[in-house]
């Protein structure tokens, strides 16, 4: 499933966009918003994602942007500083998915992005259609799944060996 990333510090800022407002200020404002398509199942998911939205009416710019392993073969980087640059101009992100790439050396693109743009969670709300029963019986149920994006295991710290491969876990008062 792509993922979509709403509001960047700057837009929200700008806009003095509260929760309760926020659904209303996302159709009033012309924005930026970066479509990574990526490698594999993003290059089938992504357009038709650009056509749901666009399906809406909203105004909103379209910066295309090729990262992760088709950009590492033709130019040796999956994600480069220009690319963060451009998404940092952006005022949203809808990302597909890359594939990791065979050098050890290369930084993983949504790591990069996560850790550039200080995504450090990844908060998923739960809450049923009212129309729909899930499995359980019951659709009275409204939460939230916050996971950590930037540390943990997350961290990027790795090593790879022949025998044996590690992470390091990383926890920080900012990001806990």
């Amino acid at each position: 499933m792509p993922s979509i990333c709403y509001g960047s510090d700057r837009f929200l800022r700008s806009q003095k966009v509260t929760p309760d407002s926020y659904i209303q200020t996302i159709d009033a404002v012309n924005m930026k918003l970066a479509v990574i398509e990526g490698d594999g199942i993003g290059r089938e998911v992504i357009p038709v994602a650009v056509k749901v939205l666009d399906a809406f009416g909203l105004e909103f710019e379209k910066v295309p942007l090729e990262l992760g392993y088709t950009q590492w073969e033709r130019t040796g980087t999956a994600i480069s500083s220009d690319d963060l640059e451009t998404i940092k101009g952006c005022d949203a992100v809808l990302f597909g998915a890359v594939t990791t790439v065979p050098d050890p050396n290369c930084k993983s693109v949504l790591l990069t992005i996560r850790k550039e743009l200080d995504l450090y969670a990844n908060v998923r709300p739960v809450k049923p259609l009212p129309c729909i029963i899930g499995v359980t019986g019951r659709n009275d149920f409204d939460f939230i799944i916050v996971r950590e994006n930037t540390e943990g295991l997350y961290s990027g710290i790795e090593e790879i060996g022949p025998e044996i491969s590690w992470t390091k876990r990383v926890v920080t008062r900012k990001s806990s």
